[in-house]
Order: C-alpha cells, then structure tokens, then sequence
C-alpha cells in the first residue's frame, strides 16, 4: 500500500456539549459576629446541606473519621472546615 505525501488528515477539535463545571463552591461562609462559635456554624451548614437527604448522621461520621485521621499530622490544614467538605464529598453533597 502506497501513502502520498499529499494527503492530509482533517481534524475537528471536539468542544464538550455542555459548560464544563468548576470545583464545587466551598462551604458558605460563617459569620464572625454571631455569639455562636465559628466551628459550630460549620458543623450547622453541614447538617443543613445534609438534611434533604437524610444523611445528618453520615455526614457528621465521616467528619469524625476525617477529623481523627489526619487532624493529628497538620493541624493547621486539616481543620473542622476541612474535615466537614470531605465529608459532605463523600455522600456527594
């Protein structure tokens, strides 16, 4: 079989159908000037976002586990706030 040097391959670039999606959005912001502690208005968010689906109890375990297995190592990096998007990632959420 012979290939000629004069044919050339046309190449559409493939655009995707839809936008693509950015990162999921962090975890809403709290609010420093309520009386309730920082922490726990993330630990609220949390267990609002959780709710439709009945999964307050899930989420709030893997926060626990995350929490517990790295906390330890870095505190600085591996907070509550951390721990609750991981955890709000594990159930999809």
């Amino acid at each position: 079989m012979r290939v000629s040097s004069t044919n050339t391959i046309k190449v559409t670039p493939i655009t995707p159908s839809s936008k693509v999606k950015k990162d999921k959005p962090r975890m809403e912001e709290v609010n420093p000037n309520r009386p309730r502690p920082v922490d726990i208005q993330r630990v609220e968010l949390a267990l609002k976002k959780a709710r439709p689906w009945g999964l307050e109890a899930e989420v709030m375990w893997s926060a626990m586990r995350h929490y517990e297995k790295y906390h330890k190592t870095a505190p600085e990096t591996y907070g509550v706030e951390w721990a609750l998007e991981c955890a709000l990632n594990d159930w999809d959420i």
